[in-house]
């Protein structure tokens, strides 16, 4: 195995080249979705007791960061952004649509039906 080490103060990690490939992948991802400055210490950031110390809207984006790493096809997304405020589901809605992938969203409430392909208001039936 290529191994590089990586010196920062007071610690010493020897990181497999496959292990940096996955990690530059997953910056890349944390990148996308715009986390890659809001969780202090980038990929070693610790969520804490059931993410109390993230957002609603870092919680979304770091759930649709673990879908573009599976590299899924389809993405179902249920009441996505119904906790969030207008801010942060602007900006969730705007990454949804950025994706190359299919995507069928549930939601109670949609600001703006010309982004979508098709709606089916379940409510007429």
């Amino acid at each position: 195995h290529d191994l590089i080490i990586d010196t920062q103060p007071l610690e010493c990690k020897i990181i497999s080249l496959s292990s940096l490939g996955l990690r530059m992948q997953s910056f890349a991802v944390l990148k996308q979705v715009k986390l890659d400055f809001e969780l202090t210490g980038g990929l070693d950031f610790i969520i804490k007791n059931n993410g109390e110390n993230i957002s609603g809207g870092q919680r979304v984006r770091i759930e649709l960061a673990r879908f573009l790493l599976r590299r899924k096809n389809l993405l179902l997304a249920d009441e996505v952004t119904a906790t969030l405020d207008k801010e942060n589901a602007l900006m969730v809605h705007e990454l949804l649509f950025s994706l190359p992938v299919m995507m069928l969203e549930i939601a109670h409430h949609i600001d703006d039906e010309s982004r979508y392909q098709q709606v089916v208001d379940l409510g007429k039936y």
